[in-house]
C-alpha cells in the first residue's frame, strides 16, 4: 500500500501492533478484496502495465488464504516489488515468479 509508517494485517491478534483499514476477521482472500477496495483498487484482468494506474497482485493458499500481495513497479525496471516478511522491498520480473509452496499462485489482479 506504499505505507513505510504501519505493519498491514488483519490480524486480532497483533492488534494494536498492526494497521487494517476494515474488520480484522482473519486472513481470508475475500477481507484483502475488501481492504483493497477501501483503498480505491478494482479487479482488473491481468497485470499488464496502464499508463497513470498503480496494479497490485493477490496471492492464495490452499483453501482460499491469503498468502501474499506485490505491486507492480517501472523503477529501477518494470517487474513487482513485494516485501517478504519485514526485509526490504524485494523485485520480481513477473507475479508468477512467486508461486509455489511458499506463496501459492496469483489469485487476481486489482488497479486504482
Amino acid at each position: 500500500m506504499e505505507d513505510d509508517q504501519k505493519w498491514w494485517e488483519p490480524s486480532p491478534v497483533n492488534f494494536p501492533l498492526t494497521y487494517w483499514p476494515v474488520a480484522r476477521e482473519g486472513y481470508a482472500i475475500e477481507k484483502y478484496e475488501l481492504m483493497l477496495a477501501s483503498q480505491g483498487y478494482v479487479k482488473c484482468n491481468d497485470g499488464t502495465h496502464v499508463e497513470g494506474k498503480t496494479k497490485v497482485v493477490l496471492y492464495v493458499g490452499d483453501g482460499g488464504v491469503f498468502t501474499h500481495i506485490a505491486r507492480q513497479t517501472l523503477s529501477p525496471k518494470p517487474g513487482w516489488s513485494s516485501k517478504c516478511g519485514k526485509v526490504s522491498d524485494v523485485w520480481h520480473a513477473s507475479p508468477e515468479t512467486l508461486e509455489g509452496p511458499t506463496y501459492g499462485r496469483v489469485w487476481g489482479y486489482f488497479e486504482r
